[in-house]
């Protein structure tokens, strides 16, 4: 959303609270290649939050990870966490864009809790809609403090990267989902589920696919809501991986590396009739997952409430805790619908010289992908 100064190739890079994943994209003949593609952990304490409390260390990493897999660089785009940005939906009448650019920032301190002068704001047309027989215009109003887009900035400069622009990891997710999200299915079974987010206004249209992308990372659960692929709903739930691994860490003694490995190795969800894992394992992941499921629901809830929309028709899962084996099966048993794992190499050509290493990653590197396709998509 916040760019700062298009090309050939992309890198993009997320900065997670575990990991940083980097990835890079090419213009191909028939769309964009997916040439580079890198993971490293992140040392513990160097994010907190979604915000870099370890500047050099972060740094390093994104240095190293460049040189060791020579990756070349003509434009780069990265991620500032969803927990630490404001995102607002605002509803104004229809008019030019100039003018749009200029409503919006007048009427920007009416969502922003800071001085205008400590942040930086971006804006994306959504949808246009009628009511009251007046067209309007839905606006996604994006807010970033400036001292989070400085640290970023800070870190690529020490790195030896010049960052073209910013996003925010929940977009940048969607962004690399944009072919999943069109391809819609008739029918679909309802979805129950509640909670207080921030909410769009209501639009005449009440046709078309309601899809919720549900981002499970380390630290935090973006869920987000779109309706005919326009987001209408997102909302930070702060239950994410990282709960699950503290309960092994605290049931079993580990350190947080051990219990991290042995989410990975031994986390199964039980369903009924069907295999199972560790038992004991099993039932510190179900608490916490049952735990989320239920903020999900009641952000469903609490969606449906505020737009009037009646069904929830799919869920899409990402993020890297969504890799926890059955998970996208007990949250369809949970919501009663189908819960699909997303796909964010639709339309991607993959043209890496270790293809296997998604196999273990994909769902980490959703975000990496979302915001190298942002250097390389024209708009």
């Amino acid at each position: 959303m916040f760019r700062f100064g298009s090309s050939n190739t992309s890198l993009g890079i997320d900065i997670g609270n575990s990991s940083i994943k980097v990835v890079q994209m090419k213009k191909g003949p028939n769309g964009p290649q997916l040439v580079g593609l890198a993971i490293e952990p992140v040392p513990e304490n160097a994010m907190v939050d979604g915000a870099i409390n370890d500047p050099q260390a972060i740094a390093a990493i994104v240095k190293n990870i460049r040189k060791a897999n020579n990756l070349q660089v003509d434009n780069t785009v990265a991620a500032l966490a969803a927990q630490n940005a404001i995102l607002r939906f605002v509803p104004f009448p229809v008019m030019p864009d100039a003018e749009l650019e200029i409503a919006v920032k007048n009427e920007a301190e009416h969502y922003v809790p800071y001085p205008l002068e400590e942040v930086t704001l971006d804006f994306a047309k959504l949808t246009q809609y009628e009511e009251e027989g007046m067209a309007r215009c839905l606006v996604l109003l994006v807010v970033a403090q400036k001292e989070y887009v400085n640290q970023l900035q800070s870190v690529f400069k020490e790195a030896g990267i010049a960052l073209d622009a910013v996003d925010i990891d929940t977009l940048a997710a969607l962004n690399s989902l944009e072919l999943s999200l069109k391809a819609g299915k008739p029918e679909p079974e309802a979805v129950e589920g509640a909670e207080e987010a921030e909410a769009p206004p209501v639009a005449t249209d009440d046709k078309g696919e309601v899809v919720a992308v549900i981002s499970i990372g380390a630290r935090t659960t973006n869920v987000n809501i779109l309706k005919n692929g326009v987001l209408r709903f997102t909302r930070p739930i702060p239950i994410a991986g990282n709960n699950i691994t503290a309960l092994i860490q605290n049931v079993f003694k580990e350190s947080f590396a051990e219990a991290e490995r042995t989410k990975i190795e031994e986390g199964v969800l039980g369903l009924a009739g069907g295999e199972e894992g560790n038992q004991e394992f099993t039932e510190i992941v179900q608490t916490t997952i049952e735990e989320l499921a239920g903020e999900i629901r009641r952000s469903f809830d609490y969606f449906k409430a505020q737009t009037r929309e009646p069904l929830i028709h799919r869920v899409i899962l990402t993020g890297g805790t969504s890799k926890l084996k059955n998970l996208d099966v007990f949250l369809t048993n949970e919501f009663g619908i189908d819960v699909e794992m997303a796909d964010p190499l639709q339309g991607i050509e993959v043209a890496l010289p270790n293809p296997e290493v998604l196999e273990d990653y994909l769902q980490d590197f959703t975000v990496a992908i979302g915001l190298a396709l942002r250097g390389v998509v024209d708009a």
